[in-house]
């Protein structure tokens, strides 16, 4: 028997399917990671596309510490960006670990994340969708700057919102 592997499809014993869309499942990883990886992992580099995450460029992922979020921190963080990145204080050591300075979210987060980087961010990634969109757009030097895959009004604001879909408000109706 061959491999194990796993992409953006499910498992199975026999698939049909682009080679280039399925990679060898790591052995550390069970099933159920690897089947999660595949979309988080899409939808992280996505959301970084879509902002033009890259060398040179401050990020601020809120949400730093969820399956999306922590793909997000690791994908910029090797394109050479520098990664801002929210979660609860008990995840602020695995976000180190993964390449950002983590930030507190909640009351007070935007003045933390400006202390951070008191020059601004280039670019907002939303993967929680809990902050309010108008403070994540008061960090972003455009409301285009900001990218939400968790809050579906943001395009009321002129944030983009990505997730396989019109979002809107036209496209909701």
């Amino acid at each position: 028997m061959g491999d194990e592997v796993f992409g953006l499809g499910s498992a199975t014993e026999a698939e049909l399917a682009v080679l280039s869309a399925f990679v060898k499942k790591p052995a550390s990883l069970d099933w159920a990671e690897a089947a999660a990886l595949g979309v988080a992992g899409e939808t992280a580099v996505r959301g970084l596309d879509l902002l033009s995450v890259g060398a040179g460029s401050t990020v601020l992922i809120d949400g730093g510490a969820g399956g999306v979020g922590s793909v997000a921190v690791q994908v910029a963080a090797a394109r050479g960006a520098k990664v801002i990145a929210t979660a609860s204080e008990r995840n602020h050591g695995f976000l180190r670990d993964l390449g950002a300075e983590p930030v507190l979210y909640g009351d007070g987060m935007s003045d933390r994340v400006r202390a951070v980087a008191p020059d601004g961010v280039d670019a907002v990634f939303d993967v929680v969708g809990k902050t309010p969109i108008t403070d994540l757009i008061e960090l972003a030097p455009d409301p285009q700057h900001v990218v939400s895959i968790a809050n579906f009004g943001a395009a009321e604001h002129g944030a983009r919102v990505t997730g396989g879909g019109d979002h809107t408000p036209k496209g909701r109706a």
